[in-house]
């Protein structure tokens, strides 16, 4: 059997899907799934119209909790991607062919929503229509600008640089998709944090090479 033979095939979201939960959308995309293996493509076109959001919670998940080196370039680049399309304007995300015909294994995308699934359902029990004067479309271009630089947070090699920004995208995504400015507030507060110590931690390795590099220079 090839492996055009197992791709995943995804049936579009029902009519209603856009009143599903974000964690039962994930969860459904997987149990739909038609094969052993899937691509980004086909989740993107699964999604529909709110496709912008969760794929910004699809490419932060990995990075939620403590994971090895390479992790945060490969799910940070289409995040970044996604963002600067935010910035732009844009509703609906536009990836590379490279990105979309990304292939891994069903099993391994629902082992992620095994673990990320009642972290999401906590979030989403307290998701409501609150401050909703905060979203707009130009509300929308400066989130973006922020999770440009999260995704840069994320994509850095630095120690524990990708886990707060990508827990504040989950959390402020979430909160776009249901006008939620008081969650929103809390992923910008996290997310505010996590920047100033990928700062202050990129500064000190900065500082600490260039000191070293005078030192073998004899500077």
């Amino acid at each position: 059997m090839t492996e055009m033979d197992v791709s995943a095939k995804i049936e579009p979201p029902a009519a209603d899907a856009g009143a599903m939960p974000i964690s039962q959308v994930l969860r459904t995309v997987g149990e739909q799934a038609e094969g052993e293996t899937l691509t980004i493509g086909d989740i993107v076109e699964a999604l529909g119209d709110r496709a912008m959001a969760i794929l910004l919670i699809l490419f932060c998940l990995p990075n939620c909790v403590p994971v090895p080196p390479g992790v945060g370039l490969v799910f940070g680049f289409p995040m970044l991607l996604v963002a600067m399309q935010m910035v732009m304007g844009r509703h609906k995300p536009w990836l590379p062919a490279a990105v979309l015909n990304r292939r891994f294994k069903v099993k391994d995308y629902i082992r992620l929503i095994d673990v990320a699934e009642p972290r999401l359902r906590k979030v989403e029990s307290v998701l409501k229509p609150r401050y909703t004067f905060l979203f707009s479309d130009a509300a929308d271009r400066l989130m973006g600008a922020f999770f440009v630089l999260a995704a840069i947070s994320v994509i850095l090699p630095l120690p524990g640089s990708n886990f707060p920004p990508a827990i504040a995208s989950v959390l402020m995504s979430l909160a776009m998709l249901e006008e939620d400015g008081v969650v929103l507030t809390v992923g910008l507060t996290i997310g505010s944090l996590g920047l100033i110590y990928t700062t202050l931690v990129g500064g000190a390795v900065a500082w600490a090479a260039v000191a070293a590099s005078r030192s073998v220079l004899g500077m």
